[in-house]
């Protein structure tokens, strides 16, 4: 009986290391190889003769199939006879196999991502794999052949493999595989992401979504002089009272107050790597089942910056769709339909403005960490404090730009007016919380002038 439930819980897999072993690859692909010759022999049976096989597009000689066949079997050690394999079957992919732990997949679906990955890795599957497609283009396996291959004669199982893989199913949610084409699903074919199947044998490659393992992430001193340490605390207890790693965790500040990094620190706290993502980026849709997959595979709690920029369709999708702890880094009291909308349990944590005290201190452990006693002169940070209510993301920024306005003009300090002086430049035209927006009261036209003054109400 095929089992089709569909576990929600991320599994918590020990993560196989990114090795590749070519005798792992080759007892996996020998069992492939048993498939392809028992369907193969199946056909014969059926009448389909090595005369027919220039007929239907998949122009092949004649004994080609049965000559693919038996290369591949001499490449992966194995004679032309069935041995038998055990059952149930275990990957000695370690990736493979934990990609079917990871993602609860059933066996016959870890079964289909090795057949759509072999044709990337031999041309030989390829060419057979046409042949069986009756196309000589069509190189990559169909739902149809995949099937037939890996559940001959089991028309119930194929009927709910069917439904699983079309109803939101592991493979096509989690960005395991890609359907190709139009028409019947059964007639199209499947596919490995590029970015994903050479991880399947050991081999790691770039993606959209960077991933920060947990043991880089560094925090700085200043993260001690903060409001919000014991609400950070509670969150794994929180999350324990929820049975639940489905989770939105809300981190509420003003620009440059650390929320970024008091974000990474929840994630520190649920023993978590991190995705950053921006909620600015319009194609944040198109590449979600990427984001489900990578978040999974890796364990990682998504962070979303700018999140009062999500839209509510793309609010609720990500609460939908990922498995880990969401974490949304906003503006304060911007966008509380973000909080209306929670399908999620959730919490937040705001961070308060820093008082005179806290940011002297703050001023004080980051110049102190950033410039050395032979290269800034005696700083008063205290003064600093008073005149610039900087949180801990501007203060990093002014220092910064100040070293680099100093190495430029020439000198090897960085004074008191160095700091000050930047400081001033990044005030600019700020607006502070209380600012309004306010219509103005008239239109161009009602503004009378001398005829003798130049008009500028264009310009």
């Amino acid at each position: 009986m095929l089992n089709i439930s569909q576990q929600t819980e991320p599994t918590r897999a020990e993560k196989p290391q990114p090795t590749h072993s070519q005798d792992s690859l080759s007892i996996e692909f020998s069992r492939l190889d048993q498939l392809f010759a028992k369907h193969l022999y199946g056909l014969r049976q059926r009448g389909r003769s090595p005369l027919g096989d220039a007929v239907g597009g998949a122009v092949i000689e004649e004994g080609e199939a049965e000559g693919l066949l038996a290369s591949l079997h001499e490449t992966h050690g194995m004679s032309s006879k069935n041995v038998p394999l055990p059952d149930p079957w275990i990957s000695p992919l370690k990736n493979l196999e934990y990609t079917k732990k990871c993602f609860h997949l059933l066996p016959v679906e870890r079964d289909m991502l090795m057949l759509a990955m072999a044709v990337e890795v031999d041309s030989r599957y390829a060419r057979l794999v046409a042949f069986l497609n009756d196309h000589v283009a069509m190189t990559r396996p169909t739902v149809g052949l995949a099937m037939a291959l890996l559940l001959p004669n089991i028309d119930a199982a194929r009927t709910a493999l069917l439904r699983r893989l079309v109803a939101n199913g592991p493979l096509l949610t989690n960005g395991l595989l890609e359907l190709e084409g139009e028409g019947p699903v059964a007639n199209r074919t499947i596919r490995v992401p590029d970015n994903f199947w050479p991880r399947l044998i050991g081999i790691e490659t770039e993606t959209r979504f960077s991933v920060m393992p947990l043991n880089k992430i560094d925090f700085d001193a200043y993260e001690t002089i903060n409001n919000v340490n014991e609400r950070i605390a509670s969150v794994p207890v929180w999350r324990t009272s929820q049975h639940s790693d489905q989770l939105l965790i809300f981190v509420s500040g003003l620009p440059g107050s650390g929320r970024d990094t008091i974000a990474q620190r929840v994630a520190a706290e649920l023993k978590s790597n991190v995705i950053t993502i921006d909620a600015r980026h319009s194609d944040l849709a198109e590449h979600v089942n990427e984001l489900v997959r990578e978040s999974r595979w890796h364990n990682a709690c998504v962070i979303v910056r700018h999140a009062e920029s999500l839209s509510a369709e793309a609010h609720q999708t990500l609460q939908k769709l990922i498995p880990t702890p969401l974490i949304y880094v906003r503006d304060n009291d911007k966008n509380d339909e973000l909080l209306e909308k929670s399908s999620r349990p959730f919490i937040e944590i705001s961070i308060a403005a820093y008082d005179h005290a806290a940011r002297s201190k703050i001023w004080q452990c980051l110049t102190s960490q950033s410039l050395s006693n032979d290269y800034s002169e005696p700083l008063d940070t205290t003064a600093l404090a008073s005149r610039f209510g900087f949180g801990p993301g501007r203060i990093k920024n002014a220092i910064r730009l100040a070293e680099t306005f100093a190495t430029s003009a020439g000198g090897n300090q960085i004074k008191q007016s160095d700091l000050e002086s930047t400081c001033r430049r990044m005030q600019g035209a700020e607006f502070g919380q209380l600012a309004q927006k306010l219509p103005c009261p008239f239109a161009v036209d009602d503004i009378i002038s001398l005829v003798s003054t130049p008009s500028n109400n264009d310009r």
